[in-house]
C-alpha cells in the first residue's frame, strides 16, 4: 500500500535477482542479443562508448491499476524461497499472462468509450482441464470470445486511427489484429497452457500446473490464506473465475445473461491440484489453507 516502499524494494528485488544470474546465462543472453537477434542491437548500439538505451513508448496513466499489480507480483516471485531458474521460469510466465492482463484491460477501457465498470475488465471462466463439467465449459468457451471480441473493438476505437483514415486501413487493422491484438492474446494464452486446445475450434480457459504455481506464489502475500480468499485474489488480479459464483459473474460479463448453477461444484478440481501440489490444507469441510511454502514470511514485512 506503499508505491514509494514496493517500488524501493522491487528496484532492490531485480537488483539481487541480476547478481545471482549465473555467469553463464549472461553471456548466453548476450550471445542472443548481439550474435543471433541483432534487430534490438542497431536500435540500440550507437557506439562503445553510449550505454545501450534507447527510447521507449509512452504508458497511459489510466493504466496504473494493472501495472501496481504487477509490480506486487514481481516482488512476491523475486523474494521467493526458490531456486534462481525456478523464479526466473515463474517471472517469464508472469509477464505473458500480464501481457494479456494489460491487452484486455486496456482494450476494454477503449471499447467502453470511457464508461467505467468494476474491476477487473475482462473475466476469465476457467474450467476443469478434463472439460468435464459441460456448462462451465461453455461458459468459458463464451469468455475466449467475449475477450477476444473486447480487444477487436478496442483497436477500433476512433482515438487510435489516425484522421483522415489510411486507404490500406482493413489491411493495417489486421496486421493490428495479429501482432498486438486478440491474435496475439489466443497466442501467448497457447503458449503458456490458460487457453486449449492448442489447434481447433472450441477454445476454453483452463489451468495448467505451471500457471498455478504462479497463481500460489504471486497471490499470496504471506505464507498462507484462505481457500476463498485465494480465488478472490486470483479473480481480483488476473479475472480469473473458479467457483460458481464467480463463474456466474463471468457469464454475466460475456453473453448478459446471469446463471447462478452449473451442476456440480465448480472447482473441485482446483482444489485437488492444489491438493497434489501440496498446497492445500483442510481444516474442516467448510475451511482450507492454501499455503505457499516458497514465502520468506520475515521479507514480507512492511515499515
Amino acid at each position: 500500500m506503499n508505491p514509494t516502499w514496493l517500488h524501493a524494494e522491487l528496484e532492490c528485488a531485480l537488483g539481487n535477482l541480476m547478481k545471482e544470474t549465473p555467469a553463464t546465462v549472461s553471456h548466453l543472453a548476450e550471445f542472443i542479443d548481439c550474435g543471433v537477434e541483432g534487430d534490438t542491437a542497431q536500435q540500440t548500439d550507437r557506439n562503445e562508448d553510449q550505454p545501450r538505451w534507447t527510447k521507449c513508448g509512452w504508458c497511459p496513466e489510466e493504466t496504473w491499476p494493472e501495472s501496481y499489480l504487477f509490480a506486487v507480483e514481481l516482488l512476491r516471485i523475486c523474494r521467493a524461497n526458490l531456486d534462481l531458474m525456478d523464479r526466473l521460469e515463474l517471472l517469464e510466465t508472469l509477464c505473458a499472462l500480464h501481457v494479456m492482463r494489460s491487452l484486455t484491460t486496456q482494450a476494454a477501457r477503449y471499447s467502453r468509450n470511457g464508461v467505467t465498470r468494476p474491476w477487473p475488465a475482462c473475466r476469465l471462466a476457467v474450467s476443469d482441464p478434463d472439460g468435464n463439467n459441460r456448462t462451465v465449459k461453455q461458459v468459458s468457451r463464451a469468455t475466449v470470445q467475449a475477450v477476444s471480441k473486447t480487444i477487436y473493438d478496442g483497436l477500433r476505437h476512433p482515438k487510435i486511427l489516425s484522421s483522415p483514415p489510411p486507404n490500406d486501413c482493413e489491411k493495417l487493422y489486421a496486421e493490428a489484429d495479429k501482432r498486438y491484438g486478440h491474435k496475439l492474446f489466443i497466442t501467448i494464452g497457447k503458449r503458456i497452457g490458460l487457453i486449449v486446445p492448442r489447434r481447433g475450434a472450441g477454445m476454453r480457459f483452463v489451468l495448467s500446473s505451471r500457471l498455478l504455481r504462479l497463481l500460489i506464489v504471486a497471490l499470496l502475500p504471506g505464507r498462507r490464506m484462505t481457500y476463498e480468499t485465494f480465488k478472490l485474489a486470483a479473480e481480483a488480479h488476473f479475472g480469473l473465475a473458479f467457483d460458481e459464483a464467480a463463474i456466474g459473474r463471468a457469464n454475466a460479463w460475456a453473453t448478459g445473461v446471469g446463471t447462478g448453477s452449473f451442476g456440480s461444484a465448480t472447482d473441485e478440481w482446483l482444489a485437488r491440484m492444489l491438493e497434489e501440489a501440496g498446497a492445500l490444507r483442510r481444516l474442516s469441510d467448510s475451511c482450507a489453507l492454501v499455503e505457499n511454502t516458497a514465502v520468506l514470511e520475515n521479507r514480507e514485512k512492511t515499515p
